[in-house]
């Protein structure tokens, strides 16, 4: 069963909280819109999509226990907060630019521009156990 809209809804919740929060901070809208941090973030979310997709049976696994599925979007959330009142703007922009990443990544595999996950690494899925090949 895909877990896509849920999962959805919990980034753009933990966007909307680190968004908001940033925003309330000085100079939030400059530290928050450096390019290098966000760009960082959205290959962050392309490196963990791609293992996701490598090893689909271990990220299933995995990301079916409930605290997984809870506690990574409000353990990212609270990091982020926690780390960015220590720091700039940084840290914020990290998580935003890998939530925009995954939210992209998301609409191409649901609009059919790129394939589904489980097609990006060829044999896996079908019939070989070691999916090496």
């Amino acid at each position: 069963m895909s877990t896509r809209l849920t999962d959805s809804v919990s980034a753009a919740g933990v966007a909307l909280v680190v968004w908001v929060a940033r925003q309330r901070g000085e100079s939030a809208a400059r530290e928050t819109a450096d390019a290098a941090p966000f760009f960082l973030g959205v290959i962050a979310a392309a490196a963990i999509e791609l293992a996701f997709a490598r090893w689909p049976e271990r990220a299933a696994r995995l990301w079916r226990r409930p605290a997984v599925r809870v506690g990574s979007p409000v353990g990212l959330a609270v990091g982020t907060l926690l780390a960015s009142r220590r720091r700039d703007g940084a840290p914020s922009a990290v998580v935003l630019g890998g939530l925009a990443g995954y939210a992209a990544l998301l609409v191409g595999i649901v609009s059919g521009v790129i394939p589904e996950p489980a097609s990006w690494f060829g044999s896996r899925g079908r019939g070989d156990p070691d999916g090496d090949g």
